[in-house]
C-alpha cells in the first residue's frame, strides 16, 4: 500500500505536524466462531457448535436420517429397504430398484440390498 508494502497501521501527517491520525484497521476476534452455515455437503452441525462429518455406510446400508449442509445428525447405517439397493460404499442412499415388467421384459436376477435386479430379454406380446 505505502512504499510497496502493506501496514496493519499507518498515520497522517496533516499541517506539518500540527495533526497526527493514525488508522487501524478493526481489532480482530482471537478464534473464527463457526455456524451452521460453515458445514460442508457431508457435515451436520453438532451440539458442540462445530461441524462435523456424517458416516458413510457400506453397501447394502444408508444413514437413517438425512445428513449435510448443516442439518441432520449422528445417525446410524441402516440396511436400504424393501425393493431398494445400494452398491457402494459412501454418503449415499439407496435407490429404488428396476421393475422389468415396465420395460416389458423377463427378470433375470432379483433386486438385493446390494444389487438392483438384471433384466432380461423381452417379453412375448
Amino acid at each position: 500500500m505505502y512504499g510497496g508494502e502493506d501496514y496493519d497501521n499507518y498515520c497522517i501527517i496533516r499541517h506539518a505536524g500540527a495533526m497526527l491520525i493514525c488508522l487501524q484497521p478493526p481489532p480482530q476476534p482471537l478464534v473464527d466462531v463457526m455456524t451452521v452455515d460453515d458445514c460442508q455437503e457431508h457435515e451436520y452441525w453438532a451440539e458442540g457448535g462445530n461441524c462435523v462429518a456424517c458416516k458413510e455406510c457400506g453397501a447394502g446400508l444408508e444413514l437413517s436420517q438425512d445428513c449435510g449442509f448443516g442439518t441432520g445428525g449422528d445417525g446410524q447405517c441402516v440396511r436400504c429397504g424393501h425393493n431398494r439397493y445400494k452398491e457402494t460404499w459412501g454418503f449415499g442412499k439407496c435407490k429404488r430398484c428396476l421393475s422389468c415388467s415396465l420395460f416389458n421384459r423377463l427378470q433375470k436376477s432379483n433386486c438385493t440390498a446390494l444389487s438392483n435386479s438384471v433384466c432380461g430379454d423381452c417379453l412375448v406380446g
